[in-house]
């Protein structure tokens, strides 16, 4: 039995010795054969789509509109619009251009008197449709079927603020502030023809509105240059102006008293006749955020930027 279990362990030992020359690391081994490089074959660029649906923005929401059933409009940073119920229900999602980094960011958008149209701006990127316009699109939405009609380009730099004009059952015009100092004005009527472009301040202008004076339209301006402007668009120039010793961000305006109001940098909120005349200066223990009359052009609402957060509400 010796005899034959050593005569096994000579058969395993000759036949792993083999293995081991045939599995032999490739590096030591030559060969004369060919080695062509393997086809890859390119797919096809394919538009990116949304994943992971959160039920809910993941980023800094930068405007809300409220419609006149009750819907919510938000905008964020995440570069999503959200449609909810009065309940706080999602109804649906308007995906706009969705990019790398800040191509696709959300900053501004505006619903026009008749609910048909949705404008929305932000930084938004077409560089590779016009090489010296950057960032400064303005993608005009079908609110109802929250389709893209139609892209306007004009401005060089991201979009800061949208507004539409109030005329009753419609908007005539939607005016746009850019941070390229400039705002324009946009001929709903005539398929958001560029009508007017307002080059009065010397840096980004922030905020925007569009008001009606004995039946004429003026276009009321604020700036990081600290100052407020107001536009004839029928004399095509800036009539009025106030410099403030502080940057101007945000605006707001009231048909049914005539006011409009401006804040920035500082604790101040000032109020305008329609002429521009100071009516009322308000000073807060915060910086105001953001400013908004209601519905009934009753109450002035304000928001801080800093704590304890309050919204502030004005008769």
């Amino acid at each position: 039995m010796s005899y034959k279990i050593l005569g096994l362990v000579f058969i395993l030992f000759f036949t792993a010795c083999n293995d081991a020359k045939v599995y032999t690391p490739k590096k030591y081994v030559q060969t004369q054969h060919k080695v062509y490089p393997k086809k890859v074959q390119i797919q096809p660029k394919i538009e990116a789509l949304l994943q992971l649906d959160t039920k809910g923005h993941t980023g800094k929401i930068n405007d809300i509109i409220v419609t006149k059933d009750g819907d919510i409009i938000s905008a964020s940073a995440d570069k999503t619009i959200r449609v909810y119920n009065q309940y706080g229900k999602e109804q649906r999602k308007i995906l706009g251009q969705i990019g790398a980094g800040n191509e696709g960011k959300i900053f501004a958008m505006a619903l026009s008197a008749d609910e048909k149209y949705l404008a929305v701006g932000g930084y938004f990127d077409n560089t590779r449709a016009t090489a010296n316009i950057k960032h400064g699109q303005i993608r005009i939405y079908d609110y109802k079927r929250g389709k893209l009609l139609q892209v306007l380009k004009s401005h060089t730099n991201i979009i800061l603020d949208l507004a539409f004009s109030d005329d009753g059952d419609k908007s005539n015009f939607l005016i746009s502030a850019s941070s390229d100092k400039t705002a324009k004005i946009w001929d709903v009527q005539h398929r958001f023809r560029l009508k007017e472009t307002i080059k009065f301040h010397t840096k980004q202008v922030y905020s925007a509105r569009l008001i009606k004076k004995r039946g004429k339209y003026f276009a009321v301006t604020v700036g990081y240059d600290n100052q407020v402007a107001l536009y004839d668009m029928q004399k095509k120039r800036v009539v009025k102006s106030h410099k403030m010793s502080y940057k101007l961000q945000y605006l707001a305006t009231n048909s049914k008293y005539k006011n409009i109001a401006v804040c920035g940098s500082s604790k101040v909120t000032t109020i305008y006749d329609y002429n521009l005349k100071k009516i009322k200066t308000i000073r807060g223990s915060f910086k105001t955020s953001y400013l908004t009359y209601d519905k009934r052009d009753t109450t002035l609402i304000s928001g801080t930027g800093n704590t304890p957060y309050n919204v502030n509400l004005y008769d």
